[in-house]
């Protein structure tokens, strides 16, 4: 924590009552006492446990029953990249396609190179493990190894394989530490922890058992599956290692194991009594750590306590009915309604400021209420005859049962108010209005590439030489040749969930989706058993006003220091179409972006909150910043978010005023950037005054002084008029060429960084 954040969290400190000090205070001394304990008691004892005897000898609740709905849309990507996944070879975070393996050799980030890896020779008994593995764990992951088939190669899951530093398996999950070495990500291993690669072997499996050409024999894809859950149980024991660190992360695995494990089952897989148990109980396990680690926070909970939800949501319904399970399904629903409400506004965008991030959040909670929806009768049963006391801990469960409710427009029930559906439908809303003419999301706020499943994902095929040349961040890759193709992820082709939407909201948007989506709404209208909410029971919800005017401050201010910018398009011709043609607004000023869209023109106006209750974790310095596109060409572009925690100068320099189409003062940010990475000062507080057809106005604060922005839509022509109230320093003047993508250096997602001039 630096001296910023010290200084701020201090401040809110002594703003408290002396009592609630306390209070807190002993919550905190409660906390570090029972974490020393569990400590101590995990050096002794073996953190693997085992099932409650309720549950030990039962099966699986499996929701899939056939995998003929993996068989749709593009092969040839789940084809390419399933071959990787068989090679150990994984693209993340702007890796490149690299073989994470032990030994392996790191090309590093920006100049930041480490060597922590030895090489190993796995032995069928696991000895090998011995000098990794902390003893009280050693015998059973030892067990757990010796069901790997002779042949298999271990993957690496503590190694960040962009820098080369390597965490210890044998290091208690509390006392890890990261964000203090130049270049390190500890997200690298913790996203390759996710196994997001997993379904996708499930799809090849699928269409290898159709008989698709070019794929492998079915079982070498279901061995992959069970040898990589086998070698990550045996070298990440429960609360070891850094792939225990962040519930979050826990959550996400434990969804991407079990949807796996099912559409496996589905397309005829069978697997080991031995596995099946080994795997059952990491899935506990899994659940036991998400409890015992929620992201809870009063004020500041976002994505994370989401996702640790969602992920204990799966957990409880795919194990089997038991008091402690049944609990946990308890918890997770009423929790997952609670944050819906919270997180998400009623215009629909996310609460944290983030495109990126609305569209992980958002995607949580389509597969979470997919699942609940789909219950079987058991299972709801428990939601009306659960012990609440399973929960002994902020926050709490209440007693039973769940409430419940009809299912608009169906015969169906849930636990979900009328409410909660017109959310969704505004969740699915705000993704499509706000998507750009190349069907992308435009970039608000931080972008990690995050997702929960990647049942759907597009990729760019191109060389590797290619890739390299475009790509900053791979000029120094050589894991491949450079002739070879390089499958590159598309991360900001949102319509996935668009698709995964239309699965149980029944939208019609398939124009928009085509086939390369459809598997997405297949396998959530599995989940949900095909209830469907009608399309007119939630368009009245999605009504908004097309234009307001509120008491624009700007009309008794003296424009001084102002700048002026004229984008014109061309003139086509008397009969031909301009820009205002079939121009529509959209506007969403509770996440704070205004939308123009015709045949000819998109536009954004960025102009609100920063998001996460004023923390500003994922948003940036952009008031009143603009994107636009004119005939289907970017003018200027958000530059997207390039890194977090290993470099903390970069990733400053993407969240800054100077990286957006935003009116500013030379060296003077909107908000405070030195109060962490994952913080950023409230000062702007950008309001939106004037929004039609015709203009946008709205300005926002910079000390004593305000700044204004109007933008003008004419036939032919934008115009943005900026100014303030200052009388002694002029507005710098913005090029737009460092803000277009065929000149700027910009990110399309965490980690990739293209090739161009410096912002």
């Amino acid at each position: 924590m630096n001296l910023g954040s010290l200084t701020r969290y201090a401040g809110l400190v002594f703003k408290l009552p002396f009592r609630m000090v306390l209070h807190k205070g002993g919550r905190r001394l409660k906390t570090f006492a029972a974490e020393l304990w569990l400590r101590l008691r995990d050096r002794q004892r073996s953190t693997y446990g085992a099932l409650p005897q309720s549950i030990a000898n039962a099966k699986l609740v499996l929701r899939f029953e056939t995998a003929d709905l993996l068989r749709q849309g593009p092969i040839e990507t789940v084809r390419a990249v399933s071959n990787h996944y068989l090679k150990h070879r994984f693209d993340l975070l702007g890796s490149g396609w690299l073989q994470v393996r032990h030994g392996m050799t790191c090309y590093g980030l920006e100049g930041h190179v480490y060597h922590r890896g030895a090489a190993t020779m796995a032995d069928t008994k696991g000895e090998w493990l011995r000098t990794r593995v902390n003893h009280s764990n050693l015998a059973y992951a030892q067990y757990v190894w010796s069901l790997v088939t002779q042949d298999y190669v271990p993957i690496d899951w503590h190694i960040d394989f962009k820098s080369g530093y390597r965490w210890a398996e044998s290091v208690w999950y509390r006392d890890i530490q990261f964000g203090h070495l130049p270049g390190v990500d500890v997200k690298v291993p913790w996203e390759l922890a996710r196994m997001q690669h997993l379904p996708q072997l499930a799809r090849a499996y699928a269409l290898a058992v159709a008989g698709a050409e070019g794929f492998c024999r079915p079982d070498v894809y279901a061995l992959e599956f069970r040898n990589q859950i086998l070698d990550f149980v045996s070298c990440n024991p429960p609360r070891y290692g850094v792939n225990w660190w962040c519930a979050m992360d826990v959550g996400i695995r434990t969804v991407n194991w079990l949807m796996a494990y099912d559409l496996f089952m589905s397309g005829g897989a069978a697997f080991d009594q031995k596995f099946d148990q080994v795997f059952r109980l990491s899935v506990y396990q899994h659940g036991q750590h998400i409890v015992n680690n929620l992201e809870w926070h009063a004020e500041f909970r976002g994505n994370h306590y989401l996702s640790d939800i969602v992920g204990l949501l799966f957990v409880a319904s795919y194990l089997p009915c038991d008091a402690e399970i049944d609990a946990w399904l308890a918890f997770a629903v009423q929790e997952l309604i609670v944050e819906v409400k919270g997180q998400f506004h009623d215009d629909g965008g996310n609460f944290e400021a983030s495109t990126s991030y609305h569209r992980l959040s958002a995607e949580l909670v389509v597969y979470a209420t997919a699942l609940v929806v789909g219950l079987s009768e058991i299972k709801r049963a428990a939601l009306s005859s659960y012990d609440h006391n399973f929960i002994g801990r902020v926050p709490k469960l209440h007693p039973a049962p769940i409430r419940i409710f009809m299912v608009p427009g169906t015969k169906a029930q849930s636990p979900f108010p009328e409410w909660y559906w017109r959310r969704l439908g505004k969740m699915a809303e705000f993704t499509k209005s706000i998507l750009r003419p190349d069907n992308l999301s435009p970039q608000i706020g931080d972008n990690d590439s995050g997702r929960l499943l990647k049942i759907s994902t597009r990729y760019d095929a191109m060389t590797i030489l290619d890739a390299r040349r475009r790509y900053l961040n791979l000029k120094n890759f050589n894991g491949l040749p450079d002739a070879d193709t390089y499958w590159l992820e598309i991360i900001n082709d949102h319509r996935h969930l668009i698709a995964a939407f239309n699965g149980i909201c029944d939208r019609k948007d398939s124009d928009l989706i085509g086939e390369d989506f459809l598997l997405e709404t297949c396998l959530i209208g599995h989940l949900a058993t095909n209830i469907r909410v009608p399309t007119e029971t939630l368009v009245p919800s999605l009504d908004r006003p097309s234009k307001y005017k509120a008491r624009d401050p700007a009309a008794n201010q003296n424009r001084t220091g102002g700048q002026s910018y004229v984008f014109t398009a061309p003139v086509l011709g008397n009969d031909r179409p301009d820009l205002t043609t079939g121009l529509r607004c959209e506007p969403y000023p509770l996440f704070g972006l205004y939308v123009y869209r015709s045949l000819r023109l998109y536009l954004t106006v960025r102009c609100g909150a920063i998001g996460l209750n004023g923390l500003g974790a994922h948003a940036h310095n952009d008031p009143l910043s603009i994107e636009l596109w004119i005939d289907g060409r970017p003018i200027i572009m958000d530059p997207g978010s390039y890194i977090y925690t290993p470099l903390p100068e970069r990733r400053d320099s993407f969240r800054s005023i100077a990286a957006h189409f935003s009116p500013h003062f030379r060296g003077r940010e909107s908000g405070d950037l030195g109060l962490g990475v994952f913080a950023l000062g409230n000062e702007a507080k950008a309001v939106c005054t004037a929004f039609s057809r015709q203009q946008f106005s709205g300005h926002y604060q910079c000390g004593a002084i305000t700044i204004f922005r109007t933008i003008s839509i004419g036939g032919h022509v934008i115009f943005v008029d900026d100014w303030s109230t200052s009388l002694e320093q002029s507005l710098c003047r913005l090029d737009p060429v460092c803000f277009n993508v065929e000149s700027a250096q910009y990110s399309d997602g965490y980690g990739r960084v293209s090739a161009g001039t410096m912002i």
